[in-house]
């Protein structure tokens, strides 16, 4: 088992990892060999600690990409067991700002789709961010934000009736803008 199961994908988050060795008849096993080892996903699993009462323990450290990491113990005659640890995105640390199209007529009608795409420190798209956009130079107005559900969020921008370039900046909730 591992607690917590699901972790930031940060290179640095811990989860405690417990196997639980027992023979045939279910009675634990105290004197066994166990390692563990990463066998899908990202991260590592740190030295096994026989705690002397069939429990055997070790520390899985997170990789830096979202997913789902596979643990496998295994003993010395070779039975195994595994447990699953999901990894999600950090906290969002790059924001990157896109138009299509980008050149507009300014008669107060005409419409772009914004498009957000944010990435946190590890390069994972972080799917779940509370995204505000705005104009801040020209003019035109952005509508609501919708979630895509997969790092991108999109919205509408209505030119204005001025003609020149008109600036919109995507916020996150950490206030990282774009």
């Amino acid at each position: 088992s591992a607690e917590p199961d699901t972790l930031i994908a940060d290179g640095i988050s811990t989860a405690a990892m417990t196997v639980t060795v027992r023979d045939a008849n279910e009675n634990l096993v105290p004197n066994e060999t166990v390692t563990m080892r990463v066998t899908t996903g990202s991260g590592r699993a740190g030295a096994v600690t026989n705690n002397g009462d069939g429990t055997y323990t070790a520390t899985y450290t997170s990789g830096t990409r979202t997913g789902r990491a596979t643990i496998r113990a295994i003993t010395s005659n070779e039975v195994t067991g595994e447990t699953a640890i999901t990894l999600i995105p950090g906290f969002a640390a790059r924001v990157f700002v896109s138009a299509d199209p980008d050149t507009l007529i300014a008669d107060g009608a005409s419409r772009t789709d914004i498009t957000v795409t944010i990435r946190d420190a590890h390069n994972n798209l972080v799917l779940n961010e509370t995204v505000m956009m705005r104009v801040t130079t020209g003019s035109g107005n952005v509508g609501a934000v919708t979630n895509n559900g997969d790092g991108t969020y999109t919205a509408t921008y209505t030119s204005g009736r001025r003609a020149g370039r008109a600036t919109i900046i995507a916020t996150t909730s950490n206030n990282v803008s774009g």
